[in-house]
């Protein structure tokens, strides 16, 4: 994986995961924490709608809890990642410590510390990324959560259940309550935490000495696994999202990690053994051309 040495590049890089990371929290600050803000498409309901009648309750989770301890493990996943690589690799195929010197006043940072913070930063874009995907999708789309009529509360003096689909404004309860009951699909605590979780996965398959302990490495993917749809089942139990939303959520979380970890950072690129090479010239005469060569040029 090449790796951006010029300050243009850097600079480019800095600017792209600062204002992926801005927008996210602008679009988070008017979506679901205001009032007013930016308002989702106003779907409307029927009134024997089963599946928007239940009611309200609290959260088991929240979204800053499950974002920032999948935030923290996969950086810590990552360090592990690329300290154990390095230490572990077999010595024809390690880079070597300060193969690329980078100076900084009289301080060299290591080729593979670089590579990890290059890393961090690709985790912390991609999932910043994903998240304005979805905060877009659901103003977009508007989806009602399944307690949306505990929290609208319906004024029946304002509309006529024989008249069908109803568009009218006849909520009159919490304005930003009925603001977030219009935010169900896809369901960003799923994205958030699939995300981190398969990211964490692809991590633990890339280590490479734990490629001496399958079956460890097999029950840590799996648990991930697991609690990645107990995440899921709770946003359901709750009754925040629909089954659909969740799956959506997981499938998306899961597709960008997967993009992130092999596409973009490339996590099981090795480097070539770097094998010496003989000949009976001396040193000084190995690049020069031979009197064969030389002749084929001419020709």
């Amino acid at each position: 994986m090449a790796y951006s040495t010029s300050c243009l590049c850097i600079s480019i890089e800095v600017l792209c995961l600062f204002g992926v990371i801005i927008l996210h929290v602008v679009l988070y600050e008017l979506t679901v924490l205001r009032k007013g803000g930016i308002q989702p498409f106003k779907r409307g309901f029927f009134c024997n709608d089963q599946s928007i009648m239940k009611p309200f309750r609290e959260e088991s989770t929240s979204l800053a809890g499950t974002f920032s301890a999948g935030v923290v493990v996969a950086l810590v996943v990552i360090v592990i990642h690329e300290v154990g690589n390095h230490f572990t690799k077999p010595k024809l195929t390690r880079e070597p410590i300060f193969k690329e010197k980078k100076e900084f006043g009289r301080a060299k940072i290591p080729t593979f510390i670089i590579r990890m913070l290059h890393r961090m930063a690709f985790f912390i874009t991609g999932m910043a990324a994903v998240l304005v995907f979805c905060d877009v999708l659901q103003l977009l789309t508007g989806r009602l959560r399944p307690h949306f009529l505990a929290v609208c509360k319906p004024n029946a003096t304002l509309f006529n259940c024989s008249t069908g689909y109803i568009t009218a404004d006849v909520c009159t309860g919490d304005p930003l309550k009925i603001k977030n009951a219009r935010l169900s699909f896809p369901s960003i605590h799923t994205v958030s935490t699939a995300y981190s979780l398969v990211f964490i996965a692809i991590c633990l398959q890339a280590i490479v000495y734990l490629r001496k302990f399958k079956m460890f490495r097999f029950l840590m993917q799996v648990k991930l696994f697991l609690l990645s749809i107990a995440v899921g089942l709770l946003r359901i139990k709750d009754y925040y999202h629909h089954w659909s939303d969740v799956v959506a959520g997981a499938l998306i979380g899961a597709f960008t990690a997967w993009l992130v970890a092999v596409k973009a950072m490339k996590l099981f690129e090795e480097p070539k053994a770097q094998t010496p090479t003989y000949t009976l010239l001396p040193d000084e005469d190995v690049n020069k051309p031979t009197e064969k060569s030389k002749e084929e040029l001419d020709k």
